[in-house]
Formats: C-alpha cells, structure tokens, sequence
C-alpha cells in the first residue's frame, strides 16, 4: 500500500555497492549547477547507482528510464532543506513547465506542503503523471514508506485521480562476492 491504493513494485537490477557512500550534497544545488560538481559530506551517506562512470542517485536512473518511455519532462526531487529538482542528466533545473504545474497544483492542494514528495516526478503526453519512490535492498538499512509519504500520496491521488502513476522501484545489485 502506498497512500490508499495497492501500487506495483518495480524491481530494478541496478549495480550498487555493499556499503553506502558519502552524500553528495544535492540540497546544495541551485540551476544550472552539475550534480557531481557538488561537494560531499561524510556526516550523510546514501546508496548509489553504479554505472561505467561512477556513482548516480538511483533518482536520475529512474527519470532516465521514464524519458525512455515517453516522458516530456522527468526530475528526481530532493527535500532536505528545500525543493532541488535535478533532471535526467543530472543537472539541476528550475521548476518549470508541467513539472511546475503539478508542483503547484500539490501545493495548492497540501497547503503548501510537499513533505512526503517522491523521489522522482515525470510527466508524459496526454497529462499522464508518474511518481515513483526508490527503496534500496540493502538488508541492514530498511527502507520502508512513512507517515508523510502516505499522506503525501493520498493527496496526489484524490488530486489528480487515474492520471496519476504511482509506484515504488525497488532496486539493488550487489557486486560479486559481495554482501549487504
């Protein structure tokens, strides 16, 4: 259950390292800026997408596979202190557009509140709105929907009804020999 409606889970076969890495400060970020010209932190940590060229928040993994399908436009949402919307390519961007749109009809719709936000907003042709939240495998970190993300997606679902796409993508893939 997420919100008040069963929703699929999408398992994702994503390389990821046994141990989680420092954070990449990406509430940081102001548009225009480069993800991976951030600086780090050891006092946070995250998991990451493996790919050929380093690390990647599972966020942009995902908003690249939602542009594959057809997205007009995708972003991966981070919230620690503020909204920061970065894009596919890893770019932070502004909101605009139709993500702006649905931003602000859930704000208008919340109070203005976006606590619970998924980590990842696409939009496709026809109004069709996709929001995916990613959990990690690793089995000594559990993570698991909260409070505010099931308030969170019960207001994105009377909002905006059967446009909305809402699903969870688990994901995760130890490298050989290693364990969680």
């Amino acid at each position: 259950m997420y919100g008040d409606m069963e929703v699929p889970v999408f398992e994702r076969d994503w390389m990821t390292t046994a141990e989680r890495l420092p954070y990449w400060k990406t509430y940081g970020l102001k548009p225009g800026e480069l993800w991976k010209d951030t600086p780090i932190t050891h006092d946070q940590w995250e998991y990451y997408v493996l790919l050929e060229d380093g690390p990647v928040p599972v966020g942009a993994v995902i908003a690249r596979e939602l542009m594959a399908q057809g997205a007009t436009s995708a972003v991966f949402t981070e919230m620690w202190s503020r909204l920061v919307l970065v894009g596919p390519d890893l770019v932070c961007v502004n909101e605009e557009g139709d993500i702006r749109e649905v931003l602000d009809e859930l704000r208008a719709a919340t109070g203005g509140n976006l606590a619970g936000l998924p980590d990842v907003i696409a939009c496709f042709p026809h109004g069709r709105i996709v929001m995916r939240e990613a959990k990690h495998i690793a089995a000594k970190y559990k993570d698991r929907l909260g409070p505010k993300q099931h308030a969170f997606a019960r207001a994105a679902q009377r909002l905006f009804g059967s446009r909305l796409d809402l699903a969870i993508v688990e994901w995760g893939r130890l490298p050989s020999g290693q364990k969680a």
